[in-house]
């Protein structure tokens, strides 16, 4: 059971010091399972089984974060000592340790007065959020790829959102985009 899997990854993953090795769709599931446990939540017609649905979402959804915040820190301690990744990891992992060493040598370039050929592409704000309205309640709150955590959000609420977590809420249907051109 998917469930079993999460709880033991977050368990070695508090343990152990070095990352633990993920499957490259780890992630999927985890989405994909997240979202079932979502629509059982509110959608199964007996209530005890939405509360024990909706119980198991909140846990899920707590373990997930926890080993994003553990796995984000290894990486960074990692990546400052400059150990390989693991063998196994997500895509995600590997664009998010990519993004980190980039970051991290170019403010080491930065303190040292050294400035890089190619500084950042001087994307605006707006290339990397968007405004969202929130047609669901979230109860919830979640961390986003900019480390920063977001929710929870009631009906009604705008919110300005790291792109690739807008689209997942919008996907999930507890929002939509909010075009300003």
């Amino acid at each position: 059971m998917l469930f079993d899997k999460i709880l033991n990854t977050w368990r070695r993953e508090r343990v152990e010091e070095e990352l633990v090795p993920l499957e490259p769709n780890f992630y999927e599931k985890v989405q994909t399972y997240l979202k079932h446990l979502e629509v059982m939540a509110t959608a199964d017609e007996d209530e005890l089984a939405r509360k024990i649905f909706n119980k198991r979402f909140q846990r899920v959804n707590f373990l997930v974060n926890d080993l994003i915040k553990m796995r984000m820190e290894k990486h960074f301690h990692e990546t400052m000592a400059s150990k390989p990744p693991p063998t196994k990891l997500p895509a995600e992992e590997e664009r998010f340790r990519e993004k980190l060493s980039h970051l991290i040598h170019v403010h080491q370039d930065s303190m040292l007065g050294i400035s890089t050929i190619q500084e950042e592409d001087e994307e605006s704000l707006e290339d990397h959020y968007e405004f969202g309205l929130v047609v669901e309640n979230e109860a919830n709150q979640v961390v986003g790829p900019d480390l920063l955590t977001y929710g929870p959000f009631e009906k009604g609420d705008i919110v300005l959102f790291p792109n690739d977590m807008l689209r997942q809420f919008v996907l999930r249907g507890k929002m939509r985009r909010i075009d300003l051109h």
